[in-house]
């Protein structure tokens, strides 16, 4: 089961069940219902009841922990997780919830640990595969993730955050080709995600497919006008091919949107060097380079 929730029927006991059980499954329910639209505030204040009238009702506090962790409150997210896998630990979910919590906080190798678990009990979870592979990519172990997010691939193959991070170890490994093909596949299961045609352009620009690579760019931008950074790469790309105005326009947008971006002031000083424009080009420098030591002092 890939759905991070874990679901209850809506309970219907025999005629002696006691009225409380019965009360915390209806508002597990109406939880849950709230969860799936994203309304994670009222769907806490659901499970906080279910709990209250069934202590030990463990898929009620794992699901609370999730919405919590929804809304950034990780403390509290990790202590419901605690209090599930204390309840129950056998339960998988918990495991992977409180793993990917850790993924959240860059605590990497608690990640890991905890997915690591949650595979043990059941390998079925296409999102432990993932979020292992996750927490191995980001401390550098792309060969390690690899096979992890490829086996949460054939789980969930429509699970574009999977295709995304292996394209990223593909790329981090300069296996250019692979990493295109599984940003295509992102790009097919979320269109409108503007990271997707970011890093396909990125991987293009290495392989020389400097018109694919502004193309892709250019689709990154559409999708988010405040992206500095596909403003800065698509700027260069036209600086290297001396479309100096185009380039200037670019460094500029991103400017607009990442003031503090020194890679964008020395590459537009660069531009405006090179065009002659010398009080310009000693404008953008200083500062370049006074963020550059602002950044070395923070």
């Amino acid at each position: 089961m890939n759905d991070p929730f874990q679901y209850e029927p809506i309970f219907v006991g025999p005629p002696g069940q006691p009225a409380p059980a019965r009360i915390a499954h209806h508002h597990h329910e109406a939880g849950l219902q709230l969860a799936r639209k994203g309304e994670f505030a009222k769907a806490i204040r659901e499970f906080d009841e279910a709990v209250r009238l069934q202590p030990a009702f463990v898929k009620a506090i794992n699901n609370r922990g999730y919405a919590r962790a929804a809304l950034k409150d990780y403390a509290a997210a990790i202590a419901d997780f605690n209090r599930a896998i204390e309840l129950d630990p056998h339960f998988a979910a918990a495991f992977n919830n409180r793993g990917l919590v850790h993924v959240a906080q860059k605590h990497y190798s608690e990640a890991e640990v905890d997915c690591s678990k949650a595979l043990a009990l059941d390998p079925a979870i296409a999102l432990a595969w993932h979020n292992r592979g996750l927490a191995r990519l980001a401390l550098g172990r792309n060969r390690e993730a690899l096979p992890d997010l490829a086996h949460a691939i054939r789980l969930a193959p429509k699970l574009a955050n999977a295709h995304h991070n292996r394209g990223v170890c593909h790329t981090g490994l300069g296996e250019f080709e692979l990493a295109v093909a599984d940003y295509d596949a992102e790009i097919v299961l979320a269109p409108k995600r503007a990271v997707a045609f970011f890093n396909r352009g990125f991987v293009n620009s290495i392989r020389g497919e400097w018109v694919l690579a502004v193309n892709d760019y250019s689709r990154a931008l559409q999708l988010d006008p405040q992206f500095a950074d596909a403003w800065v790469n698509r700027g260069e790309l036209f600086r290297l091919r001396g479309d100096l105005i185009r380039a200037i326009a670019d460094f500029t947008a991103a400017i607009r949107s990442a003031p503090g971006s020194p890679r964008a002031y020395a590459l537009r000083g660069e531009c405006h060097g090179v065009r002659n424009d010398s009080a310009a080009a000693l404008a953008d420098s200083l500062e370049a380079a006074r963020l550059l030591r602002e950044r070395k002092h923070f």
